[in-house]
């Protein structure tokens, strides 16, 4: 099933290369809020990597970790990359 979220950039760090998202709005937060995703840009020795940090908290202690929504990073990941990819002056 596709869900909805809307978000906004709740900082930015261009030093560190950090940006923040907070969910405002979307089914994820019945379960968890705050939440908010950390994108942060690493420089490693054959290129760069990304690290993503997720924070939450649970509505109750009934609620699980929010994996379902994690696993849908490294998808992410691939599509940025692709469109860096596709997008890079040559």
């Amino acid at each position: 099933p596709t869900e909805v979220i809307k978000v906004h950039v709740d900082a930015i760090d261009n030093s560190s290369k950090k940006i923040t998202y907070e969910v405002l709005d979307g089914p994820i937060l019945q379960w968890y809020t705050p939440f908010r995703v950390t994108l942060e840009s690493l420089e490693i020795a054959d290129g760069s990597a990304v690290k993503w940090t997720l924070q939450y908290e649970k509505k109750d202690g009934t609620i699980g970790e929010p994996g379902c929504y994690a696993g849908l990073l490294p998808n992410i990941n691939h599509a940025v990359s692709a469109y860096l990819l596709s997008n890079t002056p040559k």
